[in-house]
C-alpha cells in the first residue's frame, strides 16, 4: 500500500516512530533516532551504541551484536509501517 505524506505530517510519524522503536531497549544501546530523508523518500532509523559496551570486546562479537541489533530494530519498524528505513549505527558517549 503507497501512501502520501504530506510536510506537516512527518514531525507527527517521527515522534510516533520515535517512541515505538524505543519500547524496547537494547542492551549497550544508548538511544534510537528516527529521521525522514526527503532526498531517498525514506525514513531513517540512527541506532546510537554506548562506547564503553564495545571496549574489550571480541572484533566478532561485536559486529555479530550491532547487525542483530540493526536486523531486529529494521524487521520491527518494517513490521510496523510496511517501509524498509535507511539504518545507520553510531557510537556515542552516554
Amino acid at each position: 500500500m503507497k501512501y502520501i505524506i504530506k510536510e506537516s505530517q512527518v514531525s507527527t510519524l517521527i515522534n510516533i516512530f520515535t517512541d515505538f522503536v524505543n519500547s524496547e531497549s537494547y542492551e549497550g544501546v544508548c538511544s534510537i533516532g528516527v529521521d525522514y530523508d526527503d532526498v531517498m523518500s525514506k525514513f531513517v532509523i540512527n541506532v546510537f551504541f554506548k562506547r564503553k559496551f564495545f571496549i574489550n570486546k571480541n572484533g566478532g562479537v561485536t559486529s555479530s551484536y550491532i547487525r542483530k541489533v540493526i536486523n531486529e530494530v529494521g524487521h520491527k519498524f518494517k513490521d510496523f509501517t510496511g517501509n524498509t528505513p535507511l539504518m545507520y549505527q553510531h557510537f556515542d558517549e552516554c
